[in-house]
């Protein structure tokens, strides 16, 4: 049985979720710790219209939708329904943010004798990145800094990240908050930026330390 299947009894309706989303913190690669908010939007015709569901939180920590796509009689009404799921935080930005501004994904109709085909693309592991706010702690050193245009207008949803390992992104302002943690203590860093929305890729160096007393611009051509 589908893993976001629930077992069923004769007195028990069979719930299952189209999705199952494990959210992480990016930078410890562990349960958020900060706070967020998932919103879930259903599409009607070009529109996306912000629903009432709230997304069930599991206690392995999964994000799921139990009982969304159950219907009375599937076999007759089988169309399949488009939904999106937003993260709000003040603390992150989800990765899907790369390219699209929600997690989309349809939602088969079921019964307790006809159970939902899960696809694989909807479990998965959904990371959610450092944004500007995000509460370094302790000793990290936090290079912050702007990503911008050559007309110096904001870059958002861009990713910043170094050797490919540690990654934090831009708000609405194309501001940042890059922690760092495999970079030595001085001497010249390479941080390169991804604006995947745009299909453009960038290399900045940093010099350390004094990349973490001002905020680097970093103009993306």
């Amino acid at each position: 049985m589908n893993p976001l299947q629930a077992l069923r009894s004769p007195e028990h309706s069979l719930l299952c979720s189209p999705i199952g989303l494990q959210v992480i913190d990016s930078f410890t690669n562990a349960a958020p710790l900060a706070p967020f908010r998932a919103r879930v939007d259903v599409q009607v015709g070009t529109a996306w219209l912000e629903t009432l569901l709230r997304p069930t939180h599991t206690p392995s920590g999964m994000l799921t939708l139990p009982g969304l796509g159950r219907r009375a009689n599937p076999t007759v009404n089988s169309a399949q329904q488009r939904y999106r799921l937003r993260i709000e935080s003040a603390e992150y930005i989800a990765d899907y943010r790369r390219t699209t501004d929600g997690f989309g994904f349809l939602v088969p109709p079921y019964d307790d004798l006809n159970p939902p085909a899960i696809p694989n693309a909807n479990i998965r592991i959904l990371a959610l990145h450092p944004s500007p706010n995000y509460p370094y702690g302790g000793p990290v050193r936090v290079v912050h800094g702007r990503v911008r245009e050559t007309n110096r207008s904001p870059v958002r949803d861009a990713v910043v990240e170094f050797q490919g390992l540690d990654r934090a992104m831009t708000d609405e302002r194309g501001e940042f908050a890059f922690g760092l943690r495999r970079a030595p203590a001085s001497g010249p860093i390479v941080l390169d930026v991804h604006h995947d929305r745009s299909a453009r890729s960038q290399s900045f160096t940093l010099q350390l330390p004094a990349a973490l007393q001002a905020n680097q611009i970093l103009t993306l051509v």
